[in-house]
């Protein structure tokens, strides 16, 4: 029986998912989107470093405050003149493991026209919904692995580095846990960059720093997915596997109820927030199939529901308004046993 309901709260899901997909079905091939791409960690590495000191310059002039960002915070070698800054990158390009890297990294990436289109396509439909904001120029980078993503200013950065696929040895050998590696991949690029463009254009503006509102506010972050990479399925758009997307659809009624019974949807206790929101192997307290981020994941259906049952509402609206309990509670939501 509890297979049965299981199988209708899908079909039911996947109904409403399907009348907010025709919502977000826009035409965008009017749309003109120029993007700029530039491989700036193959014309790092193609420096003359011979005269580094006017490469830094060079750099700086065409990059500005992205190459800014890049030597003093990503790879930590930047300095008061161009001449300490060439020298320290001198440095960092002839280490060893930085020169294993960014061949096995140009190796990976020998092209990038397939992560171009799907940005360009992506962005389409942000010009669609917000066509007074700034398209970014897109950026790639190795960063030591230190960053997969940086947004700022008008440049979106992406760590190239950082997504060479779930079996990377490189990734278990710097302790990064499977669970993590598992999303490192060329799939997940894309997807990553549009939130973190999206997180540096929307940040949470809700006074209220409870467990809902970061729910809400990360809800619509997923629905911004939603709505610039409709082509995508969910298991990338929230990095879930089929089997821990597959439980959040069947244990959504247990897990609404355990925040409701508890009372943890108003907890400000960062712990709490954290064990639904943070990241991690699966959600503390639940069954270890389960994934973690189990509080996006409701964040994300609220919003889908909110947006269904309000047509009127835009995107631009969406994201203005910071009342999680108003938008709760005119979303109708509620999932059944």
């Amino acid at each position: 029986m509890r297979f049965l309901k299981s199988i209708v709260f899908i079909l039911i899901s996947l109904l409403l998912i399907t009348c907010d997909s025709d919502r977000l079905d826009v035409n965008v091939s009017d749309i003109d989107v120029s993007i700029s791409f530039d491989r700036f960690d193959k014309e790092l590495e193609a420096a003359n470093q011979s005269n580094m000191a006017t490469e830094v310059e060079r750099l700086h002039g065409k990059y500005g405050l992205f190459f800014e960002e890049y030597v003093n915070s990503v790879i930590n070698t930047g300095g008061p003149n161009p001449e300490v800054v060439a020298s320290n990158l001198i440095g960092f390009l002839e280490d060893a493991n930085i020169r294993e890297l960014h061949h096995r990294t140009f190796d990976e990436f020998t092209e990038t026209k397939e992560i171009e289109e799907e940005l360009k396509i992506a962005f389409k439909y942000y010009n669609y919904h917000f066509p007074k904001k700034v398209v970014p120029k897109i950026v790639t980078f190795i960063s030591g692995f230190n960053y997969a993503i940086i947004a700022m200013d008008s440049t979106l950065g992406l760590g190239l580095d950082m997504y060479l696929g779930a079996n990377c040895e490189y990734y278990p050998a710097l302790g990064i846990p499977k669970y993590k590696s598992n999303i490192m991949t060329k799939d997940h690029l894309v997807v990553d960059a549009l939130k973190g463009w999206s997180m540096s254009e929307f940040s949470n503006e809700s006074k209220e720093k409870d467990l809902l509102s970061e729910m809400i506010y990360e809800g619509k972050i997923m629905y911004l997915m939603d709505a610039f990479y409709p082509a995508k399925s969910d298991t990338i758009k929230i990095g879930f596997s089929s089997e821990q997307l597959l439980w959040c659809d069947h244990d959504e009624f247990n897990l609404w109820s355990h925040l409701v019974q508890n009372k943890l949807l108003f907890s400000k206790n960062q712990s709490d927030i954290v064990q639904f929101t943070g990241e991690g192997p699966f959600t503390r307290g639940f069954d270890k199939v389960s994934p973690a981020r189990t509080g996006v994941w409701l964040g994300w259906q609220i919003i889908r529901s909110y947006m269904n049952k309000h047509p009127e509402v835009s995107l631009a609206k969406l994201m203005e308004g910071n009342d999680a309990q108003a938008i709760l509670r005119d979303s109708g939501y509620n999932p059944k046993l």
